[in-house]
């Protein structure tokens, strides 16, 4: 099994987090050991529920606050201890933080001013940095009479004007809709990909981390459990947490009876003989959650599409849009989800029917115990 950085693809790091933590005397630790590196000019995002330690690594990244012990090295020296304002880092965060009094072109030529920039060339960097996010035509409203997404450019344009070595953006999206998510993920990429800056992102949201992500950094309980591309995190887990976070799984426990390296034989706790690719098992006897994605599963297959293979009944079948989602049950009880894409769908196939159901030993991962 791989650490934490081995999905890691290479090349210097920028930003490093070395062992960091950080303790607060009311709740307890936030970051417990976080390692963590970040290369030059890579989109990469902090994904983690509410209370992983997300917001926390960031703020200290952008020289908010400071750790307990551990250190945060930049270009290979410490800025753990370098106030906010003596670091060439741009924030976002989810409430925008604009300035009520100020209109949208102040807001932007703000930072310029407060770096010395003259009145009349932060005014022009500010103006083509807003044309940039297709707000031109709204130069002079306060942010009181602009809408979420807009308020959410102005805030991407005033961190952008001033060219930072890094970008900190914290659940930007967060607070807005769905379709506005969406229109917004597709402008932070754009900007991204024409500045080059290094961005340092977090969310909750796996599909939003997919979608702007050149890595991901798994986070639970203030540690980083996985690190990389969003395929890699999503077809390959290292273990149960991060199987689960990337997306829907078919998640079952049972215990090693075989261990042939790279395959495992598992019974499950409900029957059933499995044969799976070993990921974080320790052996023969040991405790094991096998995880298989339900696109993998497949409906009435042949001995060599899947050797793992069982007879099952279709209790129930969800369209979503491109596919179904088909509920089964084993004869052992034993409940799956496969995805079908509608197309493959076969006439006549419904709810109660007997199938048969199997999958690949290399899509399911024989995962770290339940706790």
């Amino acid at each position: 099994m791989g650490g934490p950085e081995s999905q890691d693809d290479g090349g210097d790091s920028l930003l490093r987090f070395v062992d960091v933590h950080k303790d607060f005397r009311e709740d307890g630790s936030a970051l417990r050991g976080m390692n963590l590196d970040i290369h030059a000019g890579e989109f990469l995002t902090l994904l983690g529920p509410s209370g992983g330690g997300k917001s926390t690594a960031l703020m200290m990244l952008a020289g908010f606050d400071t750790p307990t012990s551990g250190d945060i090295l930049y270009k290979g020296q410490s800025i753990a201890n370098i106030p906010a304002h003596r670091r060439n880092f741009g924030v976002v965060f989810q409430t925008r933080a604009l300035f009520p009094h100020l209109t949208a072109l102040q807001n932007v030529a703000y930072p310029l001013r407060m770096r010395g920039v003259s009145r009349p060339e932060a005014t022009k960097r500010a103006r083509e940095a807003l044309a940039r996010v297709h707000l031109s035509p709204l130069v002079g409203k306060r942010p009181a009479k602009l809408a979420a997404g807009e308020q959410q450019r102005v805030a991407l344009a005033r961190v952008m004007v001033f060219e930072p070595d890094v970008i900190v953006m914290d659940e930007p999206l967060a607070a807005l809709d769905m379709d506005l998510a969406i229109r917004m993920e597709e402008e932070i990429r754009q900007l991204h990909e024409g500045l080059g800056n290094t961005v340092v992102y977090a969310t909750q949201d796996h599909s939003e981390a997919i979608a702007l992500s050149h890595r991901i950094a798994i986070m639970s309980a203030g540690a980083v459990q996985q690190t990389g591309t969003p395929a890699a995190l999503y077809e390959e887990p290292q273990n149960a947490y991060t199987a689960r976070f990337m997306g829907e799984t078919n998640m079952l426990q049972g215990t090693v009876t075989s261990y042939d390296e790279p395959l495992c034989q598992v019974t499950l706790d409900t029957g059933e003989e499995v044969t799976a690719t070993a990921i974080s098992i320790s052996g023969a006897g040991a405790r094991t959650r096998l995880s298989v994605r339900p696109e993998r599963l497949i409906i009435n297959p042949d001995e060599t599409q899947a050797p793992n293979r069982y007879k099952a009944r279709v209790v129930g079948m969800d369209f979503r849009g491109d596919h179904t989602l088909l509920h089964l049950r084993l004869a052992s009880g034993t409940h799956l989800e496969a995805k079908i894409p509608n197309g493959r769908v076969e006439d006549g196939f419904g709810s109660d029917d007997e199938i048969e159901v199997g999958w690949q030993a290399r899509h399911c991962r024989a995962l770290d115990p339940p706790s």
